[in-house]
């Protein structure tokens, strides 16, 4: 059927029945057939309370790639006693081959759809039964899931359990053929908050689920604790613990005696949050994190050896928070962070321990009403070790620092300068001699003031400047050519107005000015650079905005760009400079977009555009734009 319908899309059409065309594309999804008919049965059941959902519709065209996502979320309560609760979400994606191409179009879809119903017998007895279907496809090749079962919900002096039993089928239609995995589910949860302490809250939870599948059996179990404890408005505790377990067997084909391996796994969080105010009107706070994983595989050898696919790996670290605040006017903060990873691969050349530290704070300053300052510095060293038994030495480390800061001055009512700079250095040392040729630096400098210039409530400026220079270096190539060495320059000018020209019609003007340059580096007492290429840009934008209506938005856009790019060599023979003209690049882009609301959180929003580029390394091309969206919460 769908290869019928995908041959329909390449079969010529008159252009007034483009629209006809996207239709038929999108009815071709099964998904969509079966989410349509389970809507409309619900419709049909419930119809006076069917509508207490959101709904979520949204198609993008980008030239030859169609999408579509729909969302439907709705769980309403009919009665006191009986409950029920529906949500579907469907991603169609299709793209169509090109005119000089000869591969097929391609097909993509991936959706879920849920459904739950639930009664209660008593106060502390619930009863229902659950649905859920998933489906994955790319092409020819599908994967289709269901699970559907009974569920039972009461509640024992306080200990909330919750079970469900039912069966699961997965249905695989591959290349090489298809294969078909069916079983049983049952699945537990118990979960108990204890009132332990005042003002506190504390939850403990247990749960196993046991999928009793043909190829792939699992079983799961996952434990879980956590504390909250609140002595203040500024002072509080909390505290959490997780540790799961699971084991997952895999069968060969549909033989259950071949089995071919088995997968254990274990992990184990720990998560530790603290804040507190002492003398002096300071505030610390302290934070502990540790994670611990493992992965063990038994059974048939793979070609390149059983050991290499287990694996461990273990994570800790702290934060340490310092802050205060001095006459109204300054904040300091300070903080030291450290993490330690490691990671163990069966004596694999992966393994690999990882250590971080980094110590910073940043400051806040109203320095008049008129003036506030912004300081940020960070300071931090991060080491790798390769671990003995892998053979393999490539410790390095990482030596970084972060600076940036923010200015704002107003001059008056009508008149603002904001300063925005930093700086970021990243310097690699390797420990080993034989590889410290490869030690290097990775700096880069911004600095962007803005001017804002409001002389009218209806009338605005605003003139940006950003200079970025990013110099890479290595530290024992410096005085030579090489190629490793290499800086990048980029900076732009901007504008942009906005003028209200009527009530309900806006008018922004927009242009940038851009010049970007690579190139070699070599120092000579300083740094000297001989260029590769540079390239300018220049962009306009012409945007309107008008409002027919007031839950109503109309917003026509036009953009032109133009870049040029040089290239720089030096001639064969008499080695002078000379620039050549490489690439000239233009671009025209025209896009409409029209939003309605119908309140605050229901609208259908609109948009396309066209945009057509050329250059005179390509021929011209032509690329269109269409999106559709529509969100409705009933």
């Amino acid at each position: 059927m769908r290869e019928k319908l995908l041959q329909e899309v390449r079969t010529p059409i008159p252009r007034r029945r483009s629209r006809l065309k996207v239709e038929t594309i999108y009815r071709s999804s099964q998904m969509s057939k079966c989410f349509l008919g389970i809507v409309a049965l619900f419709l049909i059941l419930f119809s006076k309370d069917a509508f207490c959902a959101q709904l979520r519709l949204d198609f993008s065209q980008d030239n030859r790639t169609y999408v579509w996502n729909t969302s439907l979320d709705c769980r309403p309560e009919i009665k006191r006693r009986f409950s029920w609760g529906f949500s579907s979400a469907i991603n169609s994606m299709l793209t169509k081959r090109s005119v000089f191409s000869n591969n097929q179009d391609r097909w993509q879809e991936n959706g879920r759809i849920d459904l739950s119903m639930s009664y209660a017998l008593t106060s502390r007895l619930r009863v229902g039964g659950l649905f859920s279907q998933n489906i994955s496809s790319l092409e020819k090749r599908k994967v289709t899931s269901s699970e559907y079962g009974i569920t039972s919900e009461y509640d024992i002096s306080g200990v909330k359990v919750l079970q469900t039993i039912g069966g699961k089928d997965i249905d695989r239609r591959l290349n090489q053929g298809r294969r078909k995995d069916t079983g049983f589910n049952h699945s537990l949860k118990l979960s108990h908050s204890p009132r332990v302490l005042p003002h506190s809250v504390t939850t403990i939870s247990f749960s196993q689920i046991n999928s009793r599948l043909t190829n792939i059996p699992l079983v799961e179990r996952d434990l879980s604790l956590s504390f909250v404890k609140s002595f203040s408005p500024e002072d509080s505790l909390s505290v959490f613990y997780q540790e799961g377990w699971s084991k997952k067997d895999f069968y060969q084909g549909d033989l259950v005696e071949a089995l071919v391996n088995t997968q254990r796994s274990s992990q184990r969080v720990i998560n530790l949050r603290s804040s507190a105010r002492i003398p002096s009107h300071i505030k610390v706070g302290f934070d502990f994190d540790l994670a611990l994983s493992k992965y063990r595989y038994s059974g048939e050898p793979t070609p390149y050896g059983r050991g290499l696919r287990d694996n461990s790996s273990s994570s800790q670290g702290f934060r340490v928070r310092v802050e205060r605040g001095f006459w109204g006017r300054f904040v300091a903060q300070s903080f030291y962070k450290y993490r330690q990873r490691e990671e163990d691969y069966a004596d694999d050349p992966r393994d690999q321990k990882v250590e971080s530290g980094e110590l910073g704070g940043n400051l806040s300053i109203q320095i008049r009403r008129s003036d506030s300052l912004y300081l940020t510095a960070s300071a931090g060293v991060t080491s790798f070790y390769a671990q003995e038994a892998s053979g393999r030495f490539d410790d390095r480390d990482i030596l970084t620092l972060i600076a940036w800061g923010e200015y704002l001055h107003v001059f008056g009512p009508v008149f603002s300068l904001r300063m925005e700079g930093g700086f970021r250095n990243f310097h690699r040392i390797y420990v080993s001699g034989l590889r410290s040729a490869n030690n290097n630096r990775n700096q880069t400098y911004v600095l962007s003031p803005t001017l804002i210039w409001k002389p009218h409530q209806s009338f605005g400026v605003e003139q940006n400047y950003n200079i970025q220079a990013n110099y890479i270096y290595y530290d024992y190539e410096k005085s030579i050519e090489s190629t490793r060495n290499r800086l990048f320059r980029r900076a732009s000018t901007s504008t942009r107005m906005t003028y209200r020209i009527f009530p309900r019609v806006s008018l922004a003007l927009g242009y940038t000015y851009g010049y970007e340059d690579y190139g070699q580096l070599i120092w000579k007492d300083q740094w000297a650079r001989k260029p590769s290429w540079e390239r300018r840009s220049h962009n306009v934008n012409i945007s309107l905005e008008y409002r027919p209506a007031r839950n109503m938005v109309l917003s026509p856009q036009y953009t032109y760009q133009r870049r040029k790019t040089w290239d720089h060599f030096a001639e064969p023979l008499t080695f002078k400079k000379r620039r050549a003209l490489r690439d000239e690049f233009n671009r025209n882009l025209i896009s409409v977009s029209c939003k309605y609301f119908i309140d605050d959180r229901n609208y259908v929003s609109l948009s396309g555009a066209r945009r057509v580029q050329e250059s005179t390394s390509s021929p011209e091309e032509t690329y269109d734009y269409a999106t559709v969206s529509v969100n409705r919460i009933f």
